[in-house]
């Protein structure tokens, strides 16, 4: 017969063994891809006629298409985000009247700033600019261009749509803290230290079991359901308070 001291043990050495697999399977989950962005409005620094309106860049249909007045460059659009977004790339499907040359800028909350230049912009495709480095948050961007891309029209400017790549920010930590650093909310640092005690807990749990000894002298015989149950309670127990414990505990 186990004694209860070797029922917690196992118990515990289970439940703990089920925290370690657990902690390897989230651990290994892929990280947030980028999405393409939901543009809320935008506008442009003209257009040529009714029917051209910049408004049409961001209608999400490629049927339509924004024209700039034919007035010399510059020309550019700004898209209007819903909500604070990190940027990654902007796709534009051109139209007749691509920017050959500009720059793609980033509202700062105070001003443009440029993070990628371009050349080779041409007629008639879907090209992608990859800016040099993923945004700061931002609401907003611009599509700025320096010089055209057709040669009958060289004063003229347009884009069929504006399509835009990029993740939501991350979530800013506290005010107030309990000075754990840069653990907190931080689960790829809290994880591998969970996984470590696990391990550890885990050999302990089943040495005490495997060295339990019978009236007689004779070693224990293998480890219970009541063991395993009391595990897998165990382990309901300790995710919960793990998780408790990874949202109430802020890192400064």
């Amino acid at each position: 017969m186990e004694t209860t001291r070797q029922k917690v043990a196992s118990g515990i050495g289970i439940g703990l063994l089920v925290a370690l697999f657990l902690g390897s399977f989230i651990a290994i989950l892929p990280t947030a891809q980028a999405i393409y962005i939901p543009k809320a409005s935008c506008y442009t620094d003209s257009f040529l006629a009714p029917g051209f309106e910049g408004t049409l860049v961001c209608d999400n249909d490629i049927s339509t298409q924004w024209i700039s007045a034919s007035i010399t460059y510059p020309h550019y659009a700004i898209l209007n985000l819903t909500g604070t977004w990190i940027v990654h790339n902007v796709s534009i499907d051109s139209g007749n009247y691509a920017a050959a040359t500009g720059h793609i800028d980033i509202w700062n909350g105070a001003s443009w700033v440029a993070y990628k230049n371009f050349t080779g912009g041409t007629i008639n495709t879907n090209q992608t600019f990859v800016l040099d480095t993923p945004s700061i948050p931002t609401t907003a961007i611009r599509f700025y261009g320096l010089t055209g891309a057709n040669l009958v029209s060289p004063e003229l400017m347009g884009a069929e749509e504006f399509w835009i790549q990029g993740e939501l920010p991350p979530l800013p930590p506290p005010v107030e803290c309990f000075g754990l650093g840069s653990v907190g909310l931080a689960i790829s640092t809290i994880l591998p230290i969970l996984i470590g005690v696990g391990i550890l807990l885990a050999f302990v749990g089943f040495f005490l079991s495997v060295q339990g000894k019978s009236g007689r002298g004779a070693k224990t015989s293998r480890m219970s359901m009541s063991s395993f149950v009391t595990g897998i309670i165990g382990i309901v127990v300790f995710v919960f308070i793990v998780t408790a414990l990874v949202v109430l505990i802020p890192a400064c």
